[in-house]
């Protein structure tokens, strides 16, 4: 093709055609130019795809770790909820967050026990979000909202939350040994009757803190379901783009 064209102004001197040897010469400086420009603008295409890609990549995997975390969640508060109505029963001034009342709770028998259970800490599956940060790709997430509120997830909320249960397990670690026997002897009836006053205080006291253990845990899953709809909005936005 470069000889071809080097013979077309070769041609054009040898004839004396001047002006249309400068007219061709500008021209096909228009048409390298242009080429330049076509193949610069299609490897910033790719530059950018490969970027999407690889952001939807990390927005995938965030999006996988947070719906583990939801079903975390889930298990968790589960863990409470008998105890929570139990102690409401009990205590009827505690106020229980809709999600966790059962209308026709058992109380026939329920062991005290049960009310001593170790509490069990919220751990979350952010390997993704870690990566993320590791290998400084944070600003890859072009929505930048979106970026923030999954940052304030890990780097806000986890901390709130771990706070929180480490104020419910001092708290725990009061009473457990406490009354190894009643824990071990008593049920439902007697904490109904209140045969050791300092016990159903110790308790109820006890389980408020639980009942805000739980009550910050429904925020949280509150604000990941958030992030989990945005991540799929984005997602459904780059595959609109793609078809396009």
């Amino acid at each position: 093709m470069i000889k071809f064209f080097r013979k077309i102004r070769q041609n054009l001197l040898l004839e004396g055609k001047t002006g249309k040897y400068l007219k061709y010469a500008i021209g096909e400086i228009v048409l390298v130019v242009v080429g330049i420009l076509i193949a610069l603008s299609i490897n910033n295409w790719n530059e950018e795809r490969k970027l999407s890609n690889l952001e939807m990549k990390y927005l995938k995997g965030i999006y996988r770790d947070l719906n583990k975390d939801v079903k975390n969640i889930d298990y968790i508060i589960s863990l409470y909820v008998d105890g929570l109505n139990i102690m409401k029963s009990i205590e009827p001034t505690m106020e229980l967050d809709s999600e966790f009342v059962i209308k026709n709770i058992d109380t026939a028998g329920f062991p005290l026990a049960n009310l001593f259970k170790r509490s069990l800490s919220f751990q979350s599956t952010k390997g993704t979000y870690s990566s993320l940060i590791a290998d400084g790709k944070s600003g890859i997430i072009k929505n930048e909202m979106l970026f923030e509120k999954i940052q304030s997830f890990y780097e806000q909320w986890l901390i709130r939350i771990n706070n929180v249960y480490g104020t419910m397990k001092e708290r725990q670690n009061k009473i457990v040994w406490q009354y190894a026997i009643e824990k071990a002897q008593w049920n439902y009836n007697n904490l109904y009757k209140g045969d050791n006053e300092k016990l159903n205080l110790d308790l109820a006291n006890f389980w408020e803190y639980i009942n805000t253990y739980c009550n910050h845990l429904l925020l949280m899953k509150h604000e990941i379901i958030e992030i989990i709809n945005d991540i799929d909005s984005e997602q459904k936005k780059t595959d609109y783009n793609k078809c396009f």
